[in-house]
């Protein structure tokens, strides 16, 4: 499988082949148990979606709530370790979408869901939810309207 992105033809995207995973799951136990198996399962929902369509998961980025931190889920997508990760790797030509295999109101914390495919937009990358089995279109209504009942709408209830 070829891990170059595919070109574009007319007005129609290309099909990413290079995806980053991004995923958070709370730290509930001192083994991980609870991250690994949230991971294995991402892992497996972001291959089914994928690799039919020629993509593969090339990096992983998982940020872990910590023990005691109600408030996490608040903070600015941006300000979590793993996510500010991702956000630097933007202009590094490692991955040319971001798969997020479930959205909920803990996703993006105190961010907005748009805000972050605005901002993947602006650097040429794609942002597919596995909840909707491809990538977010902000302008479909459908789309939005399921963002707005995952979670994955503006904290302020704002949309698109």
């Amino acid at each position: 499988m070829s891990l170059q992105p595919t070109h574009t033809t007319g007005n129609t995207p290309a099909m990413p082949t290079r995806f980053a995973l991004y995923g958070h799951a709370p730290a509930l136990s001192a083994t991980g148990t609870t991250f690994r198996m949230q991971e294995w399962q991402d892992s497996l929902t972001a291959r089914e979606l994928i690799e039919p369509r020629g993509g593969q998961v090339v990096i992983r980025y998982y940020d872990l709530e910590p023990e005691g931190r109600s408030r996490f889920h608040r903070d600015p997508w941006g300000q979590r370790p793993q996510a500010r990760a991702l956000l630097d790797a933007l202009t590094i030509p490692i991955f040319d979408a971001v798969i997020i295999t479930k959205i909920t109101t803990r996703t993006f914390g105190g961010s907005c869901l748009w805000n972050v495919a605005a901002l993947l937009h602006h650097y040429g990358k794609q942002l597919w939810i596995g909840d909707l089995a491809g990538p977010l279109d902000p302008t479909a209504p459908a789309h939005v309207l399921l963002m707005k009942i995952l979670g994955g709408a503006c904290p302020d209830g704002g949309g698109a």
